[in-house]
């Protein structure tokens, strides 16, 4: 009997972007696909670290309001945050961090998640939370 191993991935999606962003920080956006496994976006639990979802079709505006240093583009985030997607990864407000592959869809394959940081970094009491 093979052993099947990608189940446990989706448990995992997320996780390596999240230990990533430095622990002062208050919170990260994130964008991405409305069905994606986001359980591991959320821990360390005792971070008390905001995980930000806006709805679909947001834009920069929606973003900016939110005044994060770091930000989350995940598998199937096209669709959903055309703009947003496209700010983020080409304005040059915003540089890569890290992409990490994961299996989150077993039909579709891995998708490949970024997470990106802005330049010019806001202190941690700019964000404002509602």
């Amino acid at each position: 009997m093979e052993l099947y191993t990608l189940v446990p991935e989706r448990a995992r999606t997320g996780e390596a972007l999240m230990q990533a962003i430095p622990v002062s920080e208050p919170a990260v956006m994130v964008l991405a696909g409305g069905d994606e496994p986001l359980l591991a976006l959320f821990r360390p639990y005792s971070l008390r670290r905001d995980v930000l979802l806006l709805p679909p079709h947001a834009v920069q505006r929606d973003l900016n309001h939110w005044q994060v240093n770091y930000v989350i583009v995940g598998g199937g985030a096209e669709e959903p945050y055309p703009e947003l997607c496209s700010y983020v990864e080409q304005s040059g407000d915003y540089e890569l961090v890290i992409n990490h592959d994961y299996t989150s869809k077993l039909a579709i394959g891995a998708d490949t998640w970024k997470l990106f940081r802005r330049k010019v970094l806001l202190p941690v009491s700019a964000y404002r939370p509602d």
